[in-house]
């Protein structure tokens, strides 16, 4: 497994924590590079993301594009950081983890990996994702903590609330981190490293592209694809954002440790990936805004497809490039912005 020891990507790492908590970070940095030396432990996540959360892609040719040859690459979403982090908390045999939950399809997922893991999860939920009692019914019945106050009575910000948990007993607790958007240093690096073995998955099934579209919301799957690349890879990655929520502007600002840009409005926050945010400004990756009124819905799908990979194949048919185009589309998720 590939590590990302750098305390900054460019301008933007997760480096805004207080001194106190810095030898503890280190200090986990350490632990994680002799986990990951473990053949024991790689095994263990390899086998545990077959089993919850197993790799499938299907390769088929858009309609709408022709001539332009433009391909789409059906995958699942990408749970391989919250395996990857739930395992480590695992290993290293921590009193309690801290996560919060944006998706209904994460949250169970967590409960269920920690269950069999025997690692206790405190998991706050967000506002739309608890008000589903039958999640809830779910996720209290394989031992979860389960906290829905904080986010429907304050914040909608459940990853800030896990990682104000996790600061406050950081010795003794652990942070899942489903994305790599989030967390202090190595935190995110590390939800990177678990992402780019997702993104090696997502490049081989999508083969020899020239142009590689992505939708993205955080863009931690991007970031993924993005460090799986080759040095010498020509691939052309542009990655599409496709938001409901009006009058959204980016910003840099930091959160829950990490300094990178962010997409708001006065309710809304979408936080990018901080190494998605230095491979844009390294000239790497394109990101392109397409509204949602702009989004061609005639294009046909097996499956029901997110918004932003609807968005994702709208633009890749109305921008047509020489050579192949591949567009990573995913399903559709019921949650909230990330």
């Amino acid at each position: 497994m590939v590590l990302f020891d750098e305390l900054w990507f460019g301008s933007y790492g997760g480096c805004f924590i207080s001194d106190a908590f810095t030898l503890g970070c280190d200090r986990y940095r350490e632990q994680f590079e002799q986990l990951v030396a473990d053949e024991g432990f790689v095994a263990e996540y390899t086998a545990l993301c077959k089993r919850y959360a197993p790799f499938s892609a299907e390769l088929s040719p858009v309609e709408a594009a022709l001539p332009s040859p433009v391909e789409a690459c059906q995958v699942p979403w990408n749970a391989s950081a919250l395996i990857g982090c739930a395992l480590v908390g695992a290993r290293l045999q921590k009193g309690v983890a801290h996560m919060g939950a944006r998706y209904a399809d994460e949250a169970l997922l967590a409960a269920r990996v920690c269950h069999e893991l025997g690692l206790p999860l405190h998991m706050f939920l967000s506002k739309e994702a608890g008000a589903i009692s039958s999640l809830i019914e779910q996720l209290e019945l394989l031992g979860v903590n389960v906290d829905t106050k904080m986010c429907a009575e304050i914040f909608d910000l459940p990853e800030m609330y896990a990682f104000q948990a996790w600061v406050s007993d950081a010795d003794a607790s652990h942070l899942i981190n489903v994305r790599a958007n989030c967390g202090a240093y190595p935190q995110a690096n590390i939800a990177l490293a678990f992402s780019r073995t997702f993104g090696e998955r997502v490049l081989a099934a999508a083969g020899d592209a020239d142009r590689i579209v992505i939708p993205i919301r955080s863009g931690s799957t991007a970031a993924g694809i993005l460090t799986a690349l080759s040095d010498s890879a020509k691939t052309q990655v542009v990655c599409i954002e496709c938001d409901t929520a009006e009058d959204m502007v980016q910003e840099l600002d930091s959160y829950c440790g990490a300094f990178t840009k962010v997409m708001r409005n006065r309710l809304e926050d979408r936080v990018i990936a901080p190494y998605l945010a230095y491979a844009e400004d390294e000239g790497r990756v394109a990101r392109v805004a397409v509204a949602p009124a702009d989004v061609d819905f005639s294009i046909k799908a097996e499956q029901p497809l997110s918004l932003q990979s609807r968005a994702a194949l709208t633009w890749a048919c109305e921008h047509p490039a020489e050579g192949r185009t591949v567009v990573v589309t995913g399903d559709a998720r019921w949650g909230t912005i990330v």
